[in-house]
């Protein structure tokens, strides 16, 4: 019975984890939903740093796109919540399957992601350029 409950346990804990990582290659993210993501992390990073990392995805080896998506989400920052520069830090990691991202991390713990369509920037000022 012991060992029915474990697998049990096991199961529901492998289901969940394919879950959420399907919900990371499925849809590029909204303005609303950067600003959101954006907004989060500011608030969650408090005066640590925050270390972005840029990932190109299926079809895009334009290396200028890590750069633009990296700015927007640092002028993003620095404007809406004025947030000091030297507290982002702006970095490209490898390609991988699927969209395109910026991955967001505080004190060493990935806090979020947020998705880009294929060879665009991340939206993030609602009003502005996409």
């Amino acid at each position: 019975m012991k060992k029915l409950f474990v697998c049990l346990y096991i199961s529901i804990f492998i289901i969940s984890v394919v879950g959420q990582q399907k919900r990371v290659t499925e849809v590029p993210a909204t303005c609303e939903v950067s600003q959101r993501i954006l907004d989060s992390i500011h608030q969650l990073a408090g005066d640590s740093n925050i270390i972005i990392i840029s990932r190109l995805g299926n079809g895009e080896s334009v290396p200028f796109l890590h750069k633009i998506r990296l700015n927007i989400a640092r002028e993003y920052l620095k404007t809406a919540w004025k947030r000091n520069s030297a507290t982002i830090i702006l970095t490209q990691g490898e390609s991988v399957a699927g969209l395109g991202r910026l991955e967001f991390y505080v004190n060493g713990n990935l806090l979020d992601i947020i998705l880009a369509k294929k060879k665009k920037n991340i939206p993030t000022f609602c009003f502005g350029v996409e």
